[in-house]
């Protein structure tokens, strides 16, 4: 039988004002999922929170998460519209789902997920960002990424993007005794590296203990940004 147990947790870190990321989750449908507020424009904090609640309500009636997730940025828009946060106001996402021992990850935006099966750390998702672009066209190396200048200039994003539609990459696989998912902000990812987060995923304790470990590394590392993270793992 399938047992899942979670951690989870976010801070402000030591730069930032305010905590413009948001998360959520419901167990009971095996939804949980990470957004981070637009650094920079006007209501990130609200953008996220919009998407958030926007997200889980939808799957929570019946939607799938890539359509729920692509929805949210008409959420955002209209909640602008509305007179709630800043017409300029957007948010990244990335969405987990678990069901029969398969997992579901949509995403929009630059917050990531990962796949530690026992043995290999697997980035699941791939950034919408100019740099990512650079490094798939052949212009730019994958470790010079971070160094970047303009390494957070995103090419997909929940609001601010004037489209009508954006839509939500998706990718599936098994969900097994043993592995791992960790969802996160790129707070995290800028701080930590892919071998420090291996160690820690690999190490004693229990989920919530793993993610305080991930989030006390990037501070200990910086805390340049907000950092939130979900690490779902499968008992």
């Amino acid at each position: 039988m399938k047992v899942l147990s979670f951690g989870h947790a976010t801070h402000t870190g030591y730069v930032r004002k305010m905590n413009e990321d948001c998360y959520g989750y419901n167990a009971e449908i095996g939804l949980w999922l990470v957004a981070d507020g637009m650094g920079g424009h006007a209501a990130g904090d609200i953008a996220s929170q919009v998407a958030v609640e926007h997200i889980v309500e939808a799957c929570e009636s019946g939607m799938d998460i890539r359509s729920a997730t692509s929805s949210a940025h008409n959420a955002v828009i209209n909640a602008a519209r509305n007179g709630l946060g800043h017409p300029d106001m957007g948010t990244t996402a990335v969405v987990l789902q678990i069901r029969d021992e398969r997992y579901e990850v949509v995403w929009i935006g630059d917050s990531r997920a990962y796949l530690w099966d026992g043995k290999f750390l697997m980035r699941l998702t791939k950034d919408h960002s100019m740099v990512q672009d650079l490094v798939d066209g052949g212009l730019l190396a994958e470790e010079d990424a971070k160094q970047y200048p303009y390494s957070n200039l995103l090419t997909r994003t929940i609001g601010i993007d004037k489209a009508n539609d954006v839509v939500a990459d998706i990718v599936s696989g098994d969900f097994r005794t043993g592995h791992q998912i960790l969802l996160c902000t790129d707070g995290l990812t800028n701080e930590v590296e892919d071998e420090d987060i291996k160690t820690i995923l690999a190490s004693p304790g229990n989920p919530q203990e793993r993610v305080d470990h991930l989030i006390d590394l990037a501070l200990a590392n910086g805390g340049s940004d907000n950092i939130t993270a979900i690490l779902v793992c499968h008992d």
